[in-house]
């Protein structure tokens, strides 16, 4: 019988990897007053995670977060009762949850032969053994899924677009547009950039605030003649109507080709390569809350999610301009900040993928920075003809459990 010993910690992953690495039979929390309803949050997760819902859980309430003697008292309590009911017992005192001091200080009692003790390594992803001295670290397998990560960190997921098979039909029938229209904006860059801006003005004047189509035609100020190939497979493909002895002319078919052609081919391009790169728990359009409010009404969209190795990508996708109005260009930022920061936990990657530039001269030739400012608040940028690098950078992040560097 394996018992895991383990203080109960405000990052419910910390609490939960090291479980769901060793399986133990008996699980036993350790909890300050300031840390109930996490342990709360844990102990719901525990009860709802496959691989530990057999396991009995035994919870020890008040431990004290300050004066190491009293700690150690705690402890020692903690252990008597343990040992008696389970005499026979395998022990693992986990070192990952608590602070420092209260983690130190009940090493100390958590000492005796019979227990091992194990570290959390998350910046390598490893189990660490602190005692024996002479066991190896384990590497950490893929133990968690998205939708698990979410709720260690107090998200519910409501629904993702890529949970429909008519979602998945049609993204299929169009993969090649999709890569084609990324490829063209790496290789045809300024005039891919005008195309997008005005096509992403035409279908919002198309719809109304409930994206319904309102206006199907639509005229453009311009249209590069290096993106007629372009135009035509979206004509082809059904999207549009549109003929080149009236360029400038276009008429939306649907509700669904406006939505395509104002952004939606981006996080469906996202979600393509993340598939293909073999980021299987991947996921589009997906509507998550506050596990903490749950009769409101309000939640949050992330365009894209990826979840591998314990670690969790969120992905911003934007087609719109930058630099127009500084506020709305740092509530993008705020955003995904915000909602990382609150459902990622430590073992998140922010991504905004952003089809046109986020810096800019302003025409009073002042600088807007948009890229500095997400990476003061670790958010990754990759922005227009550098998306077509977006494989590379996902295939990097699935291998190294970061982003890349550039």
């Amino acid at each position: 019988m394996k018992v895991h010993i383990q203080i109960v910690t405000g990052q419910s992953m910390a609490n939960l990897l090291p479980l769901l690495a060793l399986q133990p039979d008996i699980i036993v929390l350790l909890t300050s007053s300031n840390m109930t309803a996490k342990q709360e949050v844990l102990h719901s997760l525990v009860s709802k995670t496959p691989q530990l819902k057999d396991a009995k859980i035994i919870n020890f309430t008040d431990l004290p977060d300050s004066n190491v003697r009293r700690i150690q008292d705690f402890g020692l309590n903690v252990s008597m009762q343990l040992e008696e009911q389970f005499p026979n017992a395998e022990f693992i005192y986990d070192l990952t949850g608590g602070s420092k001091l209260m983690a130190v200080a009940l090493a100390a009692v958590f000492s005796d032969t019979n227990y091992s003790q194990v570290y959390l390594n998350t910046e390598n992803n490893l189990l660490e053994f602190v005692e024996p001295k002479d066991k190896a670290s384990e590497q950490l397998s893929e133990l968690i899924n998205a939708k698990t990560y979410l709720a260690a960190n107090g998200a519910i997921w409501r629904h993702a677009l890529s949970e429909k098979s008519e979602w998945q039909d049609k993204i299929q029938q169009r993969r090649a547009l999709t890569f084609k229209f990324a490829t063209l904006l790496a290789n045809n860059n300024q005039p891919m950039e005008n195309l997008i801006s005005q096509l992403n003005k035409a279908a919002s004047q198309a719809t109304d605030r409930q994206s319904k189509l309102i206006a199907p035609h639509q005229h453009l100020n311009h249209m590069p003649k290096s993106c007629y190939p372009l135009m035509q497979e979206f004509t082809t493909q059904g999207l549009i109507d549109w003929q080149q002895t009236d360029d400038t002319s276009v008429y939306f078919n649907s509700a669904d080709a406006v939505n395509y052609l104002n952004g939606g081919w981006l996080e469906e391009y996202f979600y393509l390569v993340a598939c293909q790169v073999g980021l299987k728990d991947s996921h589009c359009g997906v509507k998550i809350s506050d596990s903490s409010i749950r009769k409101s009404d309000s939640h949050n969209d992330l365009d894209g999610l990826c979840a591998f190795n314990n670690r969790l990508l969120i992905t911003e996708c934007k087609t719109a301009k930058f630099g127009q109005n500084e506020q709305k260009d740092n509530d993008i930022i705020y955003k995904i900040d915000s909602i990382a920061s609150h459902i990622g936990g430590q073992f998140c990657t922010r991504l905004l993928l952003s089809a046109l530039p986020v810096d800019r001269i302003t025409k009073d030739n002042r600088a807007v920075n948009v890229t500095d400012r997400a990476k003061s608040v670790e958010v990754q940028v990759l922005v227009g003809k550098d998306i077509i690098a977006l494989k590379e950078h996902l295939m990097f992040w699935k291998t190294q459990g970061k982003w890349q560097s550039t």
